[in-house]
């Protein structure tokens, strides 16, 4: 006998509408899971594991800039926890090979090569902050 077992994941919303789309599909879904999205400390966490498990070091001035961005980006809409993460970490390791390229070969130390700067962190381009306007007046 063979089980089948298939996963969808995706945002609350969109997976809302996905259910809705055939009135038997929901009664064939045996379990819903809702996971909360990780706080901007959390996030940071992660991504400082994931570079020490790349074998880079990040100094506190940029993880302090990473948390910053994942607190402003926190509220929009499909953030993508994770993913944003993973781009914002291939994002720096990018800026900081570009930023070597700038130094004297032979004065490139082990270290620099390991090391995430404040000035490597940037978020990334894909992802804009809507600001919210409102209409009325202010007493």
């Amino acid at each position: 006998k063979r089980d089948t077992i298939f996963v969808f994941a995706g945002y609350n919303d969109e997976m809302q509408d996905f259910l809705a789309m055939n009135p038997g599909l929901r009664s064939r879904i045996g379990y819903t899971f809702h996971f909360e999205d990780y706080s901007p400390e959390e996030l940071t966490e992660i991504y400082s594991r994931k570079m020490r498990g790349y074998g880079f070091s990040v100094t506190p001035g940029a993880l302090e800039k990473v948390r910053s961005i994942m607190e402003y980006f926190q509220d929009v809409q499909n953030f993508g926890n994770g993913r944003f993460v993973r781009n914002i970490l291939e994002k720096a390791k990018m800026n900081q090979a570009s930023r070597l390229l700038e130094y004297d070969f032979d004065a490139i130390t082990t270290e620099e090569i390991k090391t995430i700067k404040a000035v490597d962190i940037t978020p990334p381009p894909e992802v804009k902050k809507e600001v919210k306007r409102t209409i009325g007046f202010v007493y």
